[in-house]
């Protein structure tokens, strides 16, 4: 997460605000995270949740330096993607850690937006052939197997598909409960002839496991299902992807 820190409150008896100089330390861990800078307002992001020591050096033109310090808490957990400066909520059910939205990273072949539209990829990640898929996850994060995703299952309980569904934007009103913070949105999918479902029914997610050389195995959630289905269908299909941390 983004936060933005202020220093235009600080105060010289000798030198204008404009005088001063600000360097910050975001962690106090004794190394400054700044160069010694002249405006007055900085932005820091944070990749996990936690308490931090923020410390503000300020430098007037003396060379004179006052060190303030505050605590911040910072309650939600994103992943940073460096490869494309994409972020993503990140969740904790049970034991595991799964990306709280679908994956929207584009490979070089094999990826593709609801429609062709960009919107898509804003709204509901990339759809991804089984190929791609395989290896579009970030560094230490996973695409998860067929054990994975029947962890989380385990851990959710009864009436999996209402429980990981979103709260809105499911077809005639079928959304879910979204309990953990999953946010499974209705994706859709493409052929692999190249058209695309109907949006608003259905979300297919990738497993790593092949089924054999032309199916790869997936997991989908309905509308009109309480549930969760199991399916191996053909690996040019694309689908979401759900990142799992190991």
């Amino acid at each position: 997460m983004i936060y933005s820190f202020d220093a235009s409150e600080s105060y010289d008896e000798q030198d204008s605000l404009t005088q001063l100089r600000f360097r910050w330390d975001w962690e106090s861990d004794g190394r400054w995270d700044t160069d010694w800078l002249k405006v007055t307002v900085c932005e820091h992001r944070f990749l996990k949740s936690g308490v931090y020591q923020i410390d503000l050096q300020v430098m007037d033109s003396d060379g004179a330096m006052t060190i303030y310090f505050e605590f911040l808490e910072v309650d939600e957990f994103f992943l940073l993607d460096l490869r494309d400066e994409k972020e993503y909520r990140i969740i904790q059910i049970g034991t595991q850690f799964w990306m709280a939205e679908n994956l929207s990273y584009e490979t070089y072949t094999g990826s593709w937006c609801y429609n062709d539209l960009i919107e898509n990829c804003t709204k509901y990640g990339r759809l991804y052939d089984w190929d791609a898929a395989q290896n579009a996850c970030p560094s230490g994060w996973k695409l998860p197997d067929n054990d994975d995703w029947n962890f989380l299952f385990n851990t959710v309980g009864d009436r999996v598909g209402d429980k990981l569904r979103s709260t809105s934007g499911w077809n005639s009103g079928h959304n879910g409960s979204d309990t953990y913070g999953f946010n499974a949105k209705p994706s859709s999918f493409r052929h692999d002839y190249g058209s695309y479902s109907t949006t608003d029914s259905y979300a297919y997610f990738w497993s790593a496991d092949s089924y054999n050389d032309d199916m790869g195995w997936s997991w989908l959630l309905a509308y009109n299902s309480s549930d969760i289905e199991q399916k191996y269908l053909k690996k040019g299909n694309a689908f979401s992807i759900r990142c799992l941390r190991y």
